[in-house]
């Protein structure tokens, strides 16, 4: 099973990021969810995730 992604519409500023996001993307497991390009702004800062993965944190219960 695969990462989920959210568009399959992704872009990338090179190949190497290609290459990432796509073994990324195969390795993952389903309840994943891989993102290229997260823009994060504010009122004076705009910066950008190239990539980034999520997961669902598993905790233990005793």
């Amino acid at each position: 099973m695969t990462a989920r992604v959210p568009s399959d519409e992704s872009t990338f500023a090179n190949e190497a990021q290609r290459l990432v996001w796509g073994r990324l993307r195969n390795k993952l497991p389903g309840d994943a969810v891989l993102v290229a390009g997260l823009r994060i702004v504010d009122e004076e800062l705009d910066h950008e995730a190239d990539l980034v993965a999520l997961r669902r944190a598993l905790t233990r219960t005793t």
